[in-house]
């Protein structure tokens, strides 16, 4: 199963006599690095896609042989005064790839129905919801549609149209489609994303506008960018316009298919950023990537010029850091300031996934050492998971997730689910040709290769609609 969850750490950090400034030393800082660590924020939804990618490679090697998948699962909430209570149910139908086909929930005695089509990459390109009272007729509530560039693999349409409530659809606010554009040479010079926002236009229902656009430029006719331009909407929410540019750029190498400037894009297996810059009307900050490895891992150094003079390295710089810390694809990443060469302020996720590459704890912290209201390192959010893989097969069978409490500074139950019911999802391959129970049987082996009735060991028996596993 595939857990979106938030991330991890503990601060060791401790504050030293150093940090003994001035008053006045001690706002400015804050000052100069908001920059930096907006840009964190933008930036850390991405990260954290890079780890369920590595889990779900892992989980595809580890079961070449057979993908047994949960039928059946039951979730429950959690209550401080009566424990556990049972709140839905749900089950599963999947292709020969394990990627779920069907989904239908019951829960508070109305069926929901989620149907996926997947393309030959197993990327998702149609999705439909509908709802039912019996679990037999069901009515259409929502149809999403998605679309990828070929190349590279991006998202080029997501567009969900949801009931006008009128008897007709309205495209659901949020849909989205990108244009790209290559020069001769194939290289990305242009994204132009489109998004319906009715925030910000309440009678275009039904219309897209512009949303964020990247403009990118390369010298000579080469792959390499030397300048990127980011447009989108203004801190106001409702202007738009130039937000971001990276000038300046050299690499290590690239393959003029940039999709996104954030750094798991500018660093990657086919993309090494050596160093840029991003003015800024008052700071502008200076990029130099001083260690990149070709599994995404970086550590990038940032200086800073106020006002049009370098801020000196001793009094102060930044770091933002990508790393993995197990091979189960654990990470931590964050932006650290540093103030006379020690962390003065950072932000920074930690998540670590068990064998089964399945997240165990996700932490957000803060840490603050400097300012006024110096709290030091705080936990800010966070989600924890324990699992029991008791399956026939080491199935994961039960889930319990846990939330961070800041009031009570500890970890409060929230839900658990638990699986049964686990069937390998390869034989999904042998098609049932009708429902007639009297045909005689035919057997197959794990691989869906039919074999003669003689054969000894563990088979698959077909008998009209009749599939299970049988020991001969």
């Amino acid at each position: 199963m595939k857990y979106f969850t938030l991330a991890v750490i503990t601060a060791t950090f401790v504050a030293t006599g150093a940090f003994a400034q001035t008053s006045a030393d001690k706002n400015i800082l804050p000052i100069e690095t908001k920059v930096l660590l907006e840009k964190f924020e933008k930036n850390m939804h991405a990260v954290k896609t890079m780890p369920a990618t590595i889990k779900t490679m892992r989980a595809k090697r580890a079961n070449e042989a057979a993908i047994w998948k949960p039928q059946h699962g039951i979730q429950y909430l959690y209550d401080e005064g009566w424990g556990w209570d049972k709140d839905a149910e749900n089950n599963y139908t999947y292709n020969t790839q394990g990627l779920v086909l069907t989904q239908v929930l019951y829960q508070n005695c109305v069926y929901a129905k989620l149907e996926n089509t997947y393309n030959s990459k197993g990327q998702i390109t149609h999705q439909i919801i509908s709802n039912s009272l019996d679990g037999k007729t069901y009515e259409t509530n929502s149809e999403r549609v998605l679309e990828y560039d070929e190349q590279t693999g991006y998202t080029t349409k997501d567009e969900t149209k949801v009931s006008d409530g009128e008897g007709g659809t309205m495209i659901s606010d949020g849909s989205n489609y990108t244009t790209i554009e290559r020069n001769s040479d194939g290289n990305i010079t242009k994204l132009t994303k489109y998004t319906t926002n009715y925030s910000l236009y309440p009678e275009s229902y039904n219309e897209y506008h512009e949303s964020e656009r990247m403009e990118i430029e390369y010298a000579n006719g080469g792959n390499a960018p030397t300048s990127i331009t980011c447009y989108g909407y203004q801190k106001d929410g409702i202007s738009y316009g130039l937000t971001e540019t990276y000038t300046d750029m050299t690499w290590t190498k690239s393959d003029g298919q940039l999709t996104s400037a954030n750094p798991l894009a500018l660093i990657s297996k086919t993309n090494q950023l050596k160093s840029c810059t991003i003015p800024g009307d008052e700071i502008t900050l200076k990029f130099n990537v001083v260690d990149a490895k070709d599994n995404g891992a970086f550590t990038i150094r940032v200086n800073y010029e106020y006002d049009g003079q370098p801020v000196p390295g001793e009094y102060k710089y930044a770091e933002e850091k990508l790393e993995f810390t197990d091979d189960n694809g654990s990470y931590q990443y964050g932006v650290y300031i540093y103030y006379y060469n020690q962390v003065a302020l950072a932000n920074y996720i930690k998540e670590k996934f068990d064998a089964h590459g399945n997240s165990i704890r996700q932490e957000k912290w803060e840490e603050d050492w400097i300012s006024e209201n110096s709290k030091g390192a705080v936990l800010d959010a966070g989600i924890k998971h324990q699992y029991k893989y008791d399956g026939p097969h080491g199935e994961m069978t039960e889930d319990i997730k846990l939330d961070y409490n800041s009031n009570k500074n500890t970890y409060l139950r929230n839900m658990k689910m638990t699986y049964d019911s686990f069937f390998d999802a390869n034989v999904t391959a042998i098609k049932c040709v009708n429902d007639n129970t009297n045909e005689p049987a035919t057997f197959y082996n794990l691989q869906g290769m039919k074999v003669n009735d003689n054969a000894k060991g563990l088979y698959i028996m077909k008998q009209g609609s009749k599939i299970v596993k049988i020991m001969k």
